[in-house]
């Protein structure tokens, strides 16, 4: 007679993509498996499935994490503070988020930069967590406007992440740099073309 299995035990969807992270630390993103996240989890695949498509959901599953940690720094935020230094406190906030995960998020990026299609699969993720910026911010973004304010801090947020990868000093102060060069620049562009 036929063994029963085990019944593996209930596992969150945040063990899942800390499972991930710990095995991006070790692989490549490009090489990690769903297995070996399953595995890292001490889940199977088949629970696995009841949270998500693909690694890009699971990628998507940490970026709302990342959203809801910055988010909840929002009412810590001085009232009468401009709209642009919101915004770059809500931007440093994430950056101090992904800091505590920094080995797994710098080889997940990497590996994203050589392959075009999973880059290409994760921007509207990222594109969602910066209209959250925005509505942590203050600012509505609806319609063409709204959805080039959107696409136009995606690029900030994309620059600035370069700046943190190459990050040396733990006050982050490269990254602080960047982001203000950029949300300058985004200004710029905002104020000439009516944005």
């Amino acid at each position: 007679m036929a063994k029963k299995p085990q019944k593996s035990k209930e596992l969150s969807r945040m063990d899942y993509v800390r499972a991930a992270l710990v095995v991006a630390q070790s692989l490549p993103w490009d090489m990690v498996t769903l297995q070996d996240i399953s595995d890292e989890a001490g889940g199977t695949l088949a629970q696995m499935r009841e949270y998500f498509d693909d690694k890009t959901d699971i990628l998507g599953a940490y970026g709302a994490h990342i959203d809801r940690e910055m988010l909840s720094e929002v009412e810590q935020l001085d009232k009468n503070m401009s709209v642009r230094d919101k915004l770059f406190e809500l931007m440093m906030i994430r950056f101090d988020v992904i800091e505590n995960d920094r080995d797994a998020v710098v080889s997940i990026v990497r590996s994203l930069r050589s392959d075009p299609k999973s880059m290409l699969y994760s921007l509207p993720h990222l594109c969602r967590s910066m209209e959250w910026i925005f509505e942590g911010s203050g600012v509505q973004v609806n319609g063409i406007k709204g959805s080039a304010k959107i696409i136009g801090l995606t690029m900030v947020y994309l620059n600035t992440l370069r700046a943190w990868i190459k990050e040396e000093n733990s006050d982050l102060s490269d990254t602080m740099a960047a982001l203000d060069k950029g949300l300058k620049q985004a200004d710029s562009w905002a104020e000439k073309f009516n944005f």
